[in-house]
């Protein structure tokens, strides 16, 4: 089986690293800890499986209310194909970070769950004919959806980062 090489962000030594470590990867060279990207694309993987159970959830739902296939759905459907794929590619690639696609995958994923998610959210923040308590509860919402795909959006932004300067 052939072995897995890394560059160092540093001193830029190839080396390998070991899979099985849980902390940083030590570079032999220069001492440098380099990100574990198994791990971090690993963490990826854990938030699209929770993805995965919220779209799932959310098609159940919808089941039983709608036909599966009403424009409700779609936007569910797609991003749990999309989590299914990454979900999939990162567990059974030995090195998910040499793959471009599962990037792209990622911020499709992710991307288009934002972008239905304000979709959602829209019409209660443009057109609000409830109480003002109501519209300070919708915009509590929104401000804490947009710091969770910032976050979100910000860790792949450095994973791709990492990956640009780890990957040979």
């Amino acid at each position: 089986m052939e072995s897995i090489h890394i560059r160092c962000k540093r001193c830029r030594n190839v080396f390998a690293p070991d899979q099985r470590d849980r902390g940083h990867w030590i570079c032999p060279e220069c001492g440098t800890r380099n990100p574990n990207l198994l791990r971090c694309y690993r963490s990826v993987a854990h938030v699209c499986i929770l993805a995965l159970l919220w779209s799932a959830l959310m098609l159940a739902m919808a089941v039983g209310e709608r036909f599966p296939l009403s424009p409700f759905c779609l936007p569910h459907i797609l991003h749990f194909v999309l989590c299914l794929i990454i979900v999939v590619r990162i567990y059974r690639t030995r090195a998910p970070w040499s793959i471009s696609r599962i990037h792209v995958f990622m911020l499709l994923s992710f991307g288009s769950a934002f972008v239905f998610g304000l979709l959602q959210l829209l019409p209660a923040v443009c057109w609000p004919d409830q109480s003002s308590e109501e519209t300070t509860r919708v915009m509590t919402v929104l401000a804490q959806y947009l710091a969770v795909y910032a976050g979100i959006f910000g860790y792949l932004l450095w994973l791709r980062s990492a990956r640009r300067k780890c990957v040979l």
